[in-house]
């Protein structure tokens, strides 16, 4: 993921947590004012699910040449052509990352979704994130 990316996920994440914050002030103030009283319970986390793999059948969309990308319905060369220049930029993560290709809104991308897939992307070598 790019430096950029990373720093738009972390800016979002800080927005979304202080947020959430003001949010949790606001009740607990709104509460204390009322004059009742607030039991905050601590619970451990839940643990994770363990993640699904993809479904990997029909075309793996960063991996497919232009002629495959032809086959899928509604895709033309000049829609193949700009799936493979969007994923040249950022390679896909999730299908849904086909909305950032002009010509793809949701109609579409709701009649490919069961056609293709996405691999999980590679995991980051601390040489590809510039970290010692």
């Amino acid at each position: 993921m790019s430096r950029a990316g990373r720093a738009a996920g972390l800016a979002l994440l800080a927005c979304c947590l202080g947020l959430a914050a003001y949010l949790g002030v606001w009740a607990l103030d709104e509460s204390t004012r009322r004059g009742e009283t607030v039991e905050l319970a601590l619970r451990p986390a839940p643990t994770a699910a363990p993640t699904a793999l993809p479904d990997t059948t029909g075309l793996e969309l960063n991996g497919a040449t232009l002629e495959q990308l032809m086959e899928l319905p509604g895709i033309g060369e000049h829609l193949a052509k700009e799936i493979i220049r969007q994923r040249e930029l950022h390679p896909f993560y999730f299908v849904e990352d086909l909305k950032a290709v002009p010509g793809i809104g949701d109609r579409r991308l709701e009649s490919l979704r069961p056609l293709v897939w996405v691999s999980p992307p590679p995991a980051e070598s601390p040489e590809d994130s510039g970290q010692p």
